[in-house]
């Protein structure tokens, strides 16, 4: 949603294309997986969580925050 904050774990990369899965998004389901050009990503703010924060167990990763985009 335009003008919130949302917090997505990264998944993937391929050909510029980031794919994520929502940690917290407004109107999104968690673990609902979203997909971003690269670009978007660069500019979306970046923190490290000690423990994933999917749903599914996976190994620690970049998380990004989406703050009013």
């Amino acid at each position: 949603m335009l003008g919130s904050d949302a917090v997505y774990e990264l998944v993937g990369e391929a050909e510029g294309v980031v794919t994520a899965e929502v940690v917290r998004a407004p109107g999104l389901e968690r673990g609902t997986r979203v997909r971003f050009l690269a670009k978007a990503v660069a500019a979306m703010e970046h923190i490290e969580l000690a423990e994933p924060a999917s749903v599914a167990p996976r190994t620690p990763s970049a998380v990004s925050r989406a703050a009013g985009i």
